[in-house]
């Protein structure tokens, strides 16, 4: 099993606020959840919502729901999961992209149930790059912690309709933005 990189640049086409958009009656403040749906498949993303204090555990909700009209699907795609997540300071410069594994595998989802994805680091380092330490910190610690800053956390759901691993795929991204503070 070799890991690959996603690399994706999708657009977001969602059902809820993109990311960056403030939810109505709190027009600057951070966005808590975003969402998208692609054909017949919705992806949601929220975060705890409130101050959020720089290094205490963060909470990431992630849900994957079929909406077709078949009573259930097969869909195909990573063996560690169909959502990944990457992390970028928008303040600073730190930014993680997702690293998956380039296995293929099924998985079933049922219509209207929703499947929870927990959060997941994954991401890669150049040991040669002292610039890459708080890459490196940020993976080796189990839980989600981050410093004072502004993030932005993006699900990306990423699986094939087909037979296996192949057209036609589905992609669907949804980012939270918000602030971490001392």
């Amino acid at each position: 099993m070799k890991p690959a990189v996603l690399l994706l640049t999708l657009t977001l086409v969602g059902c809820g606020l993109p990311a960056g958009t403030a939810r109505p009656g709190a027009p600057d403040e951070d966005v808590a959840e975003a969402d998208d749906r692609t054909g017949d498949f919705a992806l949601a993303v929220a975060i705890d919502e409130g101050i959020l204090a720089a290094g205490e555990p963060l909470t990431v909700e992630t849900t994957l729901t079929y909406l077709g009209d078949e009573p259930s699907v097969l869909v195909w795609g990573s063996g560690g999961g169909v959502v990944s997540f990457d992390v970028k300071r928008l303040d600073a410069g730190f930014d993680v992209q997702a690293v998956t594994p380039d296995d293929c595998e099924r998985h079933a989802f049922e219509r209207d149930r929703p499947v929870e994805f927990p959060f997941q680091k994954s991401g890669s380092w150049d040991p040669q790059n002292p610039g890459d330490d708080a890459v490196r910190a940020y993976l080796a610690d189990p839980q989600l912690r981050l410093p004072a800053g502004r993030w932005q956390i993006t699900a990306r759901a990423r699986f094939w309709l087909g037979d296996s691993c192949g057209p036609p795929e589905a992609s669907l991204v949804a980012a939270v933005t918000f602030t971490t503070q001392d």
